[in-house]
């Protein structure tokens, strides 16, 4: 990630969209964030990267219904890390309004990075029982 220290604006970063490739502006505080997830479902993405679809909770449906609708036409740039170190992800372009509190991220994963969301959260599907 490239940061431009000469930006005078003091909550965004300068940042390079993976797909496609441009320079941004994007906030410094994130819109949302991992307390408001509130399951998870990941799976294998036709790339050989990993996807998942967050279920969020109640602070998150209505943050992300709310983006949805007066952003639309702007990229939602996603990060997956840790409090040492984050990595972008995926950049989804905001292309309809979003209410039912999913936000599928449809690639960009890694396998390593697909196994910690499901040992964090709870399974968006219960886990069926064997007999």
């Amino acid at each position: 990630m490239e940061v431009d220290s000469t930006q005078a604006d003091p909550f965004a970063i300068q940042l390079r969209l993976i797909d496609p490739p441009k320079q941004i502006f994007v906030e410094k505080a994130p819109s949302l964030s991992e307390r408001q997830i509130k399951a998870v479902e990941v799976y294998p993405a036709e790339n050989g990267s990993w996807g998942a679809m967050f279920l969020l909770d109640n602070s998150g449906r209505i943050t992300l219904s709310n983006l949805s609708n007066s952003n639309r036409g702007r990229m939602m740039v996603i990060f997956v890390g840790t409090e040492k170190s984050s990595r972008q992800v995926i950049d989804l372009e905001i292309d309809a309004p979003v209410s039912d509190g999913f936000l599928p991220i449809p690639r960009g994963l890694t396998y390593a990075e697909a196994l910690a969301l499901k040992k964090c959260f709870p399974p968006l599907r219960p886990e069926r029982r064997r007999r």
